[in-house]
């Protein structure tokens, strides 16, 4: 049986779709209308999900506030250290299997810039990301915030390559889901926590 899709799996995926556009370099100019075609709906098809442009931003920020919350929640149960930056690692990685939008959106809230409007809008998103590594808002400790920084930017670099040749080459590519080990022990090895030898 063909399985239809509920109106909340409908917006979860525009959702997903507009987070991602929003993620790249040109994310103030993305229109109503370069969301609706990558989501493989008509603009008047998301519209009748979304009031507007504004209202699928805000549902977007909104979702992100609520993932990076999971991930800060868990986090905040373990002391820091390797086991803490694991769990955090772990977690934004299956959210860029799962999410990959809104893990995108997630990982370049951390440098994008306060003086616009998406930078303000995930604010607290970028504050709640550091903080899930033990890192909170105006810290000192320069070497531990550059480190997450670091593993950041390898968490996003290392899930675009899992989707891009030369790790997709060959008859069978590996699935992303199979590389995640790897882009975890990746993340680990920029904080300083050299992965186990399997």
């Amino acid at each position: 049986m063909l399985h239809r899709p509920t109106t909340q799996e409908i917006e979860r995926g525009i959702v997903d779709v507009a987070a991602g556009l929003m993620a790249r370099p040109v994310a103030e100019s993305t229109s109503l209308q370069s969301i609706a075609e990558a989501a493989g709906y008509s603009k008047a098809g998301v519209l009748h999900h979304f009031a507007s442009k504004d209202a699928v931003v805000a549902a977007v920020v909104a979702r992100c506030e609520e993932l990076v919350r999971d991930v800060r929640t868990t986090a905040e149960a373990l002391p820091l250290g390797r086991a803490r930056d694991e769990a955090v690692v772990t977690s934004l990685a299956g959210l860029a299997d799962q999410q990959p939008g809104c893990a995108a959106l997630l990982l370049a809230s951390a440098t994008l810039a306060q003086d616009t409007a998406l930078g303000r809008s995930l604010h607290q998103v970028a504050v709640d990301l550091f903080a899930a590594f033990g890192v909170v808002e105006g810290s000192d400790d320069v070497a531990r915030t550059l480190a997450v920084t670091g593993a950041l930017g390898a968490l996003a670099v290392c899930t675009l390559a899992c989707k891009q040749p030369p790790l997709t080459a060959g008859a069978a590519p590996p699935a992303q889901r199979e590389l995640l080990p790897l882009v975890v022990a990746t993340a680990l090895a920029v904080l300083s926590h050299p992965a186990p030898r399997p």
